[in-house]
């Protein structure tokens, strides 16, 4: 890809945190894991701070985004609502250093992706698939791509396919 990135997309995970960059053109899709260090708060912190660094790393290896577009909040996991806020806001002090970067509910990712806010991730998947002919293994990969394909519309970069995705568009923009 040449040097021309100019959106980051992430859905953080725990099990496993989508990284999408790329602009208009292409893009590259990278997925971070890690496990469990242990029960500790000191454990835990260490955990986020490593998986941030890494995504850090990795978004650095590109020209400087214009943007970062990053999935709210989805206290309906596996993982405690306390884990998920310790993890997205180290992952948040640390994107908001790199470039300007917007909270996006998984609502407005699903209405943009099936024209839809209540969707199920199975026809998020499809929608995304059959709109731009794509293919991903995990959730985490499908919404990240979401989230870069609206973060390319929020800039002006591609034309929204019909009127929820324009919608969508104008929820992270205002």
């Amino acid at each position: 890809m040449e040097d021309r990135t100019v959106i980051v997309a992430i859905d953080p995970s725990l099990t496993g945190t989508a990284v999408c960059i790329g602009d208009e053109r292409a893009y590259r899709m990278k997925v971070f894991k890690s496990k469990p260090l242990g029960t500790l708060v000191k454990h835990r912190v260490r955990r986020y701070r490593e998986l941030t660094n890494q995504i850090r790393d990795y978004i650095r290896e590109f020209q400087q985004p214009r943007e970062i577009l990053i999935e709210g909040y989805s206290y309906g996991s596996k993982y405690s609502s306390e884990v998920l806020a310790e993890y997205g806001g180290i992952l948040r002090d640390t994107l908001v250093t790199i470039a300007p970067t917007h909270d996006v509910a998984p609502t407005t990712v699903k209405k943009f992706a099936t024209g839809v806010g209540n969707a199920d991730k199975v026809r998020v998947a499809s929608s995304l698939a059959k709109r731009y002919d794509v293919e991903f293994k995990t959730t985490d990969e499908w919404d990240a791509f979401g989230l870069f394909r609206l973060g390319l519309l929020t800039l002006g970069l591609v034309e929204a396919d019909n009127q929820k995705q324009t919608e969508a568009a104008e929820a992270v923009i205002k």
